[in-house]
């Protein structure tokens, strides 16, 4: 359990709720829902949450990872770009 995290979780998981609910809502309509769900980067309000442990929690995740390393910004941002994309247009949220 992380301290201080309640708005954090409530609002992530209240995020993902809606995701689901607008894919299915709105496939009808032509508008394709999806959502990313970041693993641990190392941003300001990541170190604000964390602090002095962010260190360790990067390097763990990052050997959770099978390519050894951690997450970095420009992985979010290049499937973000593809998700948007015409190639990704059967890849939609359930």
């Amino acid at each position: 359990m992380v301290a201080n995290y309640a708005a954090i979780g409530v609002a992530k998981a209240m995020a993902e709720s809606l995701i689901r609910y607008l894919a299915v809502e709105l496939a009808p309509k032509g508008i394709r829902i999806n959502a990313i769900a970041p693993a641990i980067v190392e941003t300001d309000s990541y170190v604000a949450l964390f602090g002095a442990k962010t260190t360790e929690l990067v390097r763990d995740a990052a050997g959770h990872n099978p390519t050894g390393r951690g997450v970095a910004d420009a992985d979010y941002s290049n499937l973000m770009r593809w998700l948007a994309s015409p190639e990704a247009e059967f890849i939609q949220a359930r």
